[in-house]
């Protein structure tokens, strides 16, 4: 899922960014200032969607590292649980 996530934000930047900021920054003969302003509302939302993406991202990996820190703190209650359990039966 992480991989998609990554590939749509870097498709978006190749499709959506570039391409505005060429139409913002040297604007060819036949654009006009709507033209360059229009370029710079879909720019925004680009942006809106590559910063949606990446953070869906960061979420993703935040739930991924709860998961592995529940899973440790489970095991080493598992393991204190044994090791406590077979000392009590050598005494």
């Amino acid at each position: 899922m992480r991989l998609a996530a990554y590939i749509f934000a870097i498709a978006v930047y190749l499709t959506v960014t570039i391409p505005s900021l060429r139409t913002i920054v040297t604007p060819a003969d036949v654009d006009t200032r709507g033209d360059r302003i229009e370029a710079m509302q879909i720019l925004a939302a680009g942006n809106s969607i590559m910063m949606i993406t990446l953070g869906a991202i960061l979420v993703f990996q935040v739930s991924r590292l709860i998961h592995l820190v529940l899973y440790l703190t489970w095991f080493v209650f598992r393991v204190a649980k044994s090791t406590h359990a077979g000392q009590r039966l050598e005494s």
